[in-house]
């Protein structure tokens, strides 16, 4: 029998520069755990934050606040690297959401793969 190549658990989201060239990558482990908070992605940020006030937060508060979401869901050290790329907390989370919707269609493109192989040959 042949060797089973094992895959990677990561599915890696590159960010390029103006140029085209890839600054940086930031990896998602697609451990179970991950994928089910990754689908829950609204309910889990919810839960975050009901005990952050943005209102009052000083902006240190927020960074802090943005960094552990980030982080939660991507691998430790991503907020760093999306914000010494972008320094904007908005933007920050617009990739946040960007890099979410993008890992749930990678996810569903796979499922689909599986089934079609499954059925179709």
């Amino acid at each position: 029998m042949k060797p089973i190549q094992l895959r990677s658990n990561f599915i890696e989201v590159d960010f390029k520069d103006a140029d085209g060239n890839v600054a940086f990558t930031i990896r998602f482990d697609r451990k179970d755990e991950n994928i089910e908070r990754l689908l829950n992605f609204e309910k889990e940020f919810e839960e975050l934050n009901k005990d952050f006030n943005e209102e009052n937060a000083t902006l240190e508060e927020k960074k802090t606040f943005v960094k552990t979401v980030v982080d939660s869901f991507l691998e430790p050290g991503s907020f760093e690297k999306l914000y010494t790329s972008n320094p904007s907390l908005e933007i920050v989370m617009v990739y946040l959401f960007q890099i979410i919707i993008g890992i749930k269609e990678e996810l569903e493109a796979e499922d689909f793969k599986a089934l079609e192989n499954k059925y179709l040959k």
